[in-house]
């Protein structure tokens, strides 16, 4: 018993020193280095809306063992083929048009959050949109760790410009999302990442989809009633019954 005790507590503290996060639920469950995190979480995780509810502009994230790793944005509902678009910066497919059934996205266990940028209109979203759609065709950044986060395509001073990860694309949609992609007036839009242009990888300002989903502009909601695994409300349960596990015995 004390061996495993002993690996546990080796685990928490690799954790804590890689600033992982694990996100839940209400009760949420998160590794960092500082409580402000877990609270700002609990704060946006309580709520869920259907998959018909997603309106232009919602951020769609991906789940996977805990971890938030993925996001795309909702353009729209298509009534004739019944099926919803989004525009993502793929890995495997650079920036994409993807298109899901309402059955998938209710049953899939990967994309069990959205976000909605509360302090955007209908304009906004609109270019959020156009900007994102902008960016079809151009591929994947892969360097993402050794250069800041960028909103500007097609600079010239930037080898990375023509390239975007899936965060930084989120994110630039709704930077600039004050004029259209035919304005090319960058910048000055809402910047949906919690850090701001604060470091986040050694020297670097990077936006990471967790950043998202904890920014002040978003409310978040859970997709249907896909839940992650609760650790959290797990723990809780067990410090107010301390006497459930031999029961089970």
């Amino acid at each position: 018993m004390k061996k495993v005790l002993i690996i546990v507590l080796i685990i928490v503290i690799l954790f804590q020193e890689s600033n992982l996060i694990l996100s839940s639920n209400v009760y949420g469950f998160s590794l960092t280095k500082t409580n402000n995190l877990n609270l700002a979480w609990n704060n946006k995780s309580t709520h869920y809306k259907k998959v018909s509810d997603l309106e232009p502009g919602d951020i769609l994230f991906r789940i996977s063992q805990y971890v938030v790793i993925h996001c795309l944005i909702f353009k729209q509902y298509n009534a004739t083929t019944q099926l919803y678009e989004f525009i993502e910066a793929n890995s495997e497919h650079g920036v994409r048009r993807i298109f899901y059934s309402e059955s998938i996205l209710n049953n899939t266990l990967i994309y069990k959050k959205f976000a909605r940028v509360k302090t955007a209109n209908l304009t906004q979203k609109k270019n959020a949109i156009l900007f994102a759609e902008s960016q079809i065709g151009k591929e994947f950044e892969w360097d993402m760790f050794f250069h800041n986060k960028n909103n500007v395509p097609n600079e010239s001073n930037d080898p990375f410009s023509d390239s975007w990860y899936c965060t930084e694309l989120v994110w630039a949609a709704y930077y600039n999302c004050n004029h259209t992609s035919d304005e090319k007036i960058y910048g000055e839009g809402i910047d949906i990442d919690r850090n701001g242009w604060g470091k986040d990888s050694l020297i670097f300002s990077m936006v990471w989809p967790l950043d998202i989903l904890l920014d002040d502009d978003v409310d978040v909601y859970y997709l249907n009633r896909n839940r992650d695994f609760d650790l959290g409300g797990v723990f809780s349960f067990l410090a107010r019954e301390p006497n459930f596990l031999s029961k089970l015995k």
